[in-house]
C-alpha cells in the first residue's frame, strides 16, 4: 500500500552519530575551559591574597622581635631584641669541658 511513512533509517542514524559526536565533543570543550577558567582563578587567588597575609604577618613578627618593648612597666620587665637576648643567653651559659649533657 502506502509507502509514504516509511523512515530513512540510514539518514535517522547519520544524523544521530553526527549530533552525539557534536554533543561530546561540545561538552568536553566546555570541560576544559572550566578546568583553564578554575585554574587561573586559584593561581590569582593564591598570588594575591595569602602570600601578602602572611608577608605582612612576617613583617609586623620580625618587628617585634628587634625592637625595645615594656613588656610591665609595674615591674619594671622590658623585652629587647632577639639577637641580643640570644647574645646575653650564650655568654650566661656556663662552659663545660665534658660537651653538652641533658640531665634528666
Amino acid at each position: 500500500m502506502a509507502q509514504y511513512d516509511d523512515l530513512d533509517n540510514k539518514q535517522i542514524f547519520a544524523y544521530s552519530a553526527i549530533f552525539v559526536v557534536g554533543t561530546v565533543i561540545t561538552i568536553m570543550f566546555v570541560a576544559i575551559i572550566f578546568h583553564w577558567m578554575d585554574e587561573g582563578e586559584l593561581r590569582r587567588k593564591m598570588l594575591n591574597t595569602e602570600y601578602t597575609q602572611f608577608n605582612q604577618v612576617l613583617i609586623e613578627q620580625t618587628e617585634s622581635l628587634n625592637e625595645y618593648v615594656v613588656v610591665d612597666p609595674v615591674t619594671g620587665r622590658f623585652g629587647i631584641p632577639i639577637e641580643n637576648a640570644i647574645e646575653a643567653a650564650l655568654k650566661d651559659k656556663p662552659k663545660s669541658d665534658a660537651g653538652t649533657s641533658d640531665e634528666a
